[in-house]
């Protein structure tokens, strides 16, 4: 199963040529089926759907052609909009929070934990008149304090946006991380733990208000060509093609777990023996290991160093949204030094389920060797 690359040595962060030797077959012999018939909205995003719902609870669930077009999808769905405000993350991916400050919303930042994730002891300081929704973002492989920002969102008639991208199928306090929030985003690709060739996403909730307005919004604001809009919307409904290879991901992603999981349980081991500095799971929960950070005095320095040993690392992330064009105000005193220390710091290793045992020890040596960068 699990092939060595042709191309390159090099330890690759993903590897989407071993994807396409286990699937292929399979891919194309659905592929030839589907093609035949309707090419969106067809009968593998409804296969997709209803096992995506079986999976996390939900009551409801859409296809998108991304993970950033269900956010988009999402913050359309809650009218978010001009003069409201809306509380993320500081740090992570630039999708997270993109969405909302397209939709003209004004975004109040809140400095991350050592974990990565959205301190949440500085949320409801940023809560006022204004405050229309929250975005919470598992990053990783696992999710902040899930219990308590549902609290807070309730507390506070907050629209509670879970951008669950890199930790759906994931639990916190033995519930799975997708159940939480109004609406949830599952995001699928080729470095996401439920591996495609391409990206794409999902959309869940359990309100039937939110539906009714979700499966307006993903089709451009109204069911169907002939209808009368009724929102603003995109078009974001779902393709076959691309539906057969979220159908796969499914299929495999239980056995994709034991590996992945085999993988960062060496990794822990290791690294604690030899006092590297890595991230631990968050607090009460059960991680998908979809990435795997390894803090460094300087993240930039050790990505060269280590890519020199034939190990590809990512450097997640770079951002500070606060100090960038996301920030409506023209200064702000706060440093952010959770923000500081993970963009300095944090750097992403290999880890995915095609990994060989030698590409994984590779990994181990490199890092130990330059653990002081």
């Amino acid at each position: 199963m699990y092939i060595q690359s042709k191309n390159s040595d090099t330890v690759k962060p993903y590897n989407t040529e071993r994807l396409y030797e286990l699937w292929k077959e399979e891919y194309f012999h659905l592929l030839d089926h589907v093609l035949q018939r309707k090419t969106f909205d067809g009968e593998y995003t409804i296969k997709c759907q209803e096992e995506i719902k079986k999976r996390t609870g939900r009551k409801y669930c859409w296809l998108t052609p991304s993970g950033t077009s269900a956010l988009m999808v999402a913050t359309l769905s809650g009218f978010v909009g001009p003069d409201d405000e809306v509380i993320v993350p500081n740090y992570g991916y630039v999708a997270s929070i993109n969405q909302m400050k397209a939709a003209g919303a004004k975004l109040k930042f809140v400095d991350v934990d050592k974990y990565g994730h959205i301190d949440v002891d500085q949320i409801e300081s940023q809560i006022n008149n204004k405050t229309k929704a929250i975005v919470v973002v598992g990053l990783y492989g696992d999710s902040p304090n899930m219990d308590r920002i549902e609290q807070i969102a309730k507390q506070n008639n907050l629209y509670f946006i879970n951008d669950a991208a890199q930790c759906s199928m994931s639990t916190y306090n033995n519930r799975i991380a997708d159940s939480y929030g109004d609406t949830s985003i599952i995001s699928f690709g080729a470095n996401k733990h439920i591996s495609t060739f391409a990206t794409y996403g999902a959309i869940v909730t359990d309100s039937e208000d939110l539906a009714y307005n979700i499966e307006r919004v993903r089709l451009n604001g109204k069911t169907h060509r002939n209808k009368t809009v009724e929102f603003v919307g995109m078009n974001a409904q779902s393709h076959e093609d691309k539906a057969v290879q979220v159908w796969l991901a499914l299929k495999y992603f239980d056995e994709w777990q034991k590996r992945r999981h085999k993988i960062a349980d060496y990794y822990d081991s290791k690294f604690a023996e030899a006092e590297v500095n890595y991230r631990r799971i968050a607090p009460n929960c059960v991680s998908v290991r979809t990435k795997y950070p390894v803090f460094f005095k300087s993240k930039y320095s050790a990505h060269d160093k280590i890519l020199e040993e034939g190990v590809e690392t990512q450097k997640h992330y770079i951002d500070n949204f606060a100090h960038s064009i996301f920030n409506h105000q023209k200064n702000i005193n706060n440093h952010f030094p959770g923000t500081k220390f993970h963009n300095q710091c944090s750097l992403s290793i290999p880890i995915h389920t095609f990994m060989t045992d030698s590409e994984v020890e590779r990994v181990v040596d490199a890092v130990i060797k330059h653990k002081g960068e």
